[in-house]
C-alpha cells in the first residue's frame, strides 16, 4: 500500500513538472468572454484560444497560444495559434481602426534569433469545428495563410508585457464583415530558419482572457441596399408632393 502511495505521489509530481515545463501548455477559462464600451472604443475579450500543430493536433481544453518552432514540446514540433472573438452584440457599428492587444508571458520567447516576426491572418475554418480540435491538419495550413490582418516582431524584451499588433486596412475589411457573429484570427512566426531548434513565442501562455481586441468604432455605414430604401422614399415623397401642388393648382384655377 505504502508503495502504491509513494509511485503515485512520484507519477503526480513528474506529470506537474513536465506540464509546467513545456510551453505548449495552458489552462481553460470556459469562454469567458466578453465586450466592453467607453463612447467609440470598444474592448472585446477573446473567449477563446489555442494551436494547431503541424500533425493537425488541438486539445479544446488547452488555451495555451504558443506559435512557432519548439523541438522540446512532446507533441509536435510546428505551431501555429488562434484566438476567437464574439462580436454577435455588435450592432449599428462600423470599425474604423482596430489593434490586437496580447499578453506575452514570461520566458515565453526562446530562439537563437534577436526577433521573430509574427503574421496575424483571417481564418477560415468554422470556429466550432476550430475549437472543438476537429480543424486537424487544414486548420493549421489556414492560421498561416488567408487575408492579412497585421504583424509584430517580438523578443526577449517582450517578457511579461502585453504586446500590440495594429491591424491593417485589409483586416478593418474583415471585422466589419464579420460584425454580428463569431470569427476567429490565426497567428504564424513567418521567419522560422527550418533548422531543429526552438523558435517560439507565446510560450508558457494560459488563458485566452490575457487577449482582447480593442475597437475604435462610428456608426454604421449604410448598404447599398438601404441607399437604395431612402432614394426610393425620398423619390415617393417628391411625387407625392408633387401630386399635391398640381391638385391645389388644379383647383385653384
Amino acid at each position: 500500500m505504502k508503495w502504491f502511495f509513494y509511485m503515485s505521489t512520484v507519477f503526480f509530481l513528474v506529470s506537474v513538472s513536465s506540464a509546467q515545463s513545456d510551453p505548449s501548455i495552458g489552462s481553460q477559462s470556459n469562454g469567458a468572454g466578453g465586450v466592453n464600451r467607453v463612447g467609440n472604443l470598444m474592448l472585446i475579450t477573446a473567449n477563446d484560444s489555442g494551436w494547431y500543430n503541424n500533425l493537425g493536433g488541438h486539445l479544446e481544453s488547452n488555451e495555451n497560444y504558443l506559435a512557432g518552432s519548439c523541438v522540446t514540446c512532446p507533441s509536435s514540433q510546428f505551431f501555429r495559434n488562434f484566438f476567437v472573438f464574439d462580436m454577435s452584440l455588435l450592432a449599428e457599428v462600423h470599425v474604423l481602426s482596430a489593434e490586437l492587444r496580447i499578453w506575452h508571458p514570461t520566458d515565453g520567447y526562446v530562439s537563437p534569433d534577436e526577433t521573430e516576426q509574427v503574421e496575424f491572418y483571417e481564418v477560415s475554418t468554422p470556429v466550432s469545428e476550430l475549437v472543438s480540435g476537429f480543424g486537424g491538419v487544414p486548420a493549421f495550413v489556414d492560421l498561416g495563410s488567408g487575408t492579412n490582418m497585421g504583424n509584430i516582431n517580438l523578443s526577449l524584451t517582450d517578457h511579461g508585457k502585453t504586446v500590440t499588433v495594429p491591424i491593417n486596412a485589409e483586416g478593418i475589411v474583415v471585422l466589419n464583415s464579420k460584425i454580428g457573429g463569431q470569427f476567429a484570427i490565426g497567428g504564424a512566426v513567418s521567419t522560422l530558419s527550418g533548422a531543429f531548434v526552438d523558435e517560439l513565442v507565446f510560450g508558457f501562455s494560459d488563458l485566452a482572457t490575457n487577449v482582447e481586441l480593442v475597437l475604435v468604432v462610428g456608426p454604421a455605414v449604410p448598404t447599398l441596399g438601404s441607399w437604395f430604401l431612402w432614394i426610393l422614399l425620398l423619390a415617393m415623397g417628391m411625387f407625392g408632393l408633387l401630386a399635391v401642388r398640381r391638385r391645389r393648382v388644379a383647383i385653384l384655377s
